[in-house]
């Protein structure tokens, strides 16, 4: 694990995959420093069309549930 924050590569491959239009998904800290605009103390996992996080390890299950059904929707979107 290392801090996303201070990593130029990771941010580079993160904004090339959003801007690209893909999902990121990311867990615990690195939601919170990445997309310091979402106020996590109110939800467990956070979903929206590109962006799948959650607040703690203890909420991995839920985001991996969330992050599938994201999934599933955009390829139901390239399928259509």
């Amino acid at each position: 694990m290392f801090d996303v924050i201070y990593d130029p590569e990771a941010h580079r491959i993160l904004d090339k995959v959003y801007d690209s239009g893909g999902i990121v998904a990311a867990e615990c800290h690195c939601s919170s420093e990445y997309f310091p605009v979402l106020d996590r103390s109110q939800f467990a996992v956070w979903v929206d069309e590109w962006i799948v996080t959650s607040r703690d390890p203890a909420s991995s299950i839920l985001m991996a549930e969330e992050l599938v059904k994201a999934l599933t929707k955009r390829a139901a979107k390239r399928i259509s």
